[in-house]
């Protein structure tokens, strides 16, 4: 047995309480264990550390140069222990949610809810305009998290082995036209009846947007001209001074210079989407995230009561309420 510092408290212990009785009370021993501790301890140090009487426990000579250089490396311990320069503690590291999606409705109620599910992590939003460029992103780099995308049931995009790919709604596709266009009239317009208008685009979209409007119109005996390749709702003045149209999804209301219209036979159609890696953080709360989105497109798209009273005799598309 060699001597250490947890002896020295011991004697230092009994030295203050005053006896072994008082000591093994404060240090939690029972007297018998604490004086068979001090024996040993005194069989170490070559020599008896205290005289017990009826007043207690007093040091003899050795107690006394045990106990003065005893309390002295106690001292040193304690100061190295508590005033040593110390590594900051560092915070453990916030996990990261990366969410990308497409221009959506249900964007920011998916967000909000990660954020509830995810209340320790910082949850970031980014837009990403090619789908298909998201669903790889999922499948090679396993980022981001949780996408929300789309295509066209014509078009599907390819889904990657390891993908969830969720539907949320597939919603038939209106047509935004100038307010002052005769067919603006119209509670419903026939497709064909667009075969000499210039159509408007959005740049940032893959090809299959226009691949897609051209196979609709194809079906309607007519190619498209794609004349303007630009954000339709930040240039509403081109579709009201009547140099083009665009698509647009129901819900969106109708202003001073556009309206937005129905196409019978719903020849265009969309699908929204909701794509998380089946092994990532996000599966658990998968479903519960396309159910958000779900009721938020459709609170959207029946937001015009006009586009609610066309929707309602037609809910016969996968998600539609």
């Amino acid at each position: 047995m060699e001597l250490e510092f947890r002896h020295l408290r011991i004697v230092c212990a009994i030295a203050d309480a005053g006896s072994v009785t008082k000591a093994s009370t404060q240090l939690g021993l029972s007297q018998p264990a604490l004086t068979h501790q001090l024996q040993r301890i005194e069989g170490l140090l070559g020599g008896r550390l205290f005289v017990r009487d009826r007043q207690g426990a007093h040091p003899t000579v050795l107690g006394e140069f045990v106990l003065s250089r005893g309390r002295a490396l106690l001292s040193t311990v304690d100061n190295l222990v508590g005033d040593g320069p110390r590594e900051p503690v560092r915070k453990p590291e916030t996990a990261l949610i990366r969410f990308s999606a497409t221009v959506s409705p249900s964007g920011a109620s998916v967000l909000e809810s990660l954020q509830a599910d995810f209340p320790d992590a910082r949850v970031t939003m980014r837009t990403e305009t090619k789908p298909r460029r998201l669903l790889e992103s999922l499948a090679t780099r396993g980022r981001p998290d949780v996408a929300l995308l789309g295509e066209y049931p014509a078009l599907p995009v390819p889904r990657p082995a390891g993908i969830v790919v969720a539907t949320i709604t597939e919603l038939p596709m209106f047509v935004m036209l100038s307010a002052a266009h005769p067919l603006a009239e119209r509670d419903e317009i026939e497709l064909s009846d667009l075969a000499s208008e210039k159509w408007i685009m959005r740049p940032e979209r893959e090809q299959r947007c226009a691949e897609n409007l051209r196979l609709a119109c194809a079906g309607a005996g007519f190619e498209p001209h794609v004349a303007h390749w630009l954000d339709p709702e930040a240039n509403l003045d081109v579709i009201h001074r009547g140099h083009g149209i665009t698509i647009a999804r129901p819900g969106t209301p109708d202003t001073d210079k556009v309206a937005v219209r129905p196409l019978r036979g719903s020849p265009i159609v969309y699908r929204d989407l909701l794509a998380w890696p089946e092994e990532g953080v996000v599966a658990p709360f998968g479903a519960e995230l396309v159910t958000v989105a779900a009721r938020v497109t459709w609170e959207t798209m029946t937001s015009v009561p006009a586009h609610a009273a066309w929707l309602a005799g037609r809910a016969n598309m996968p998600g539609w309420a």
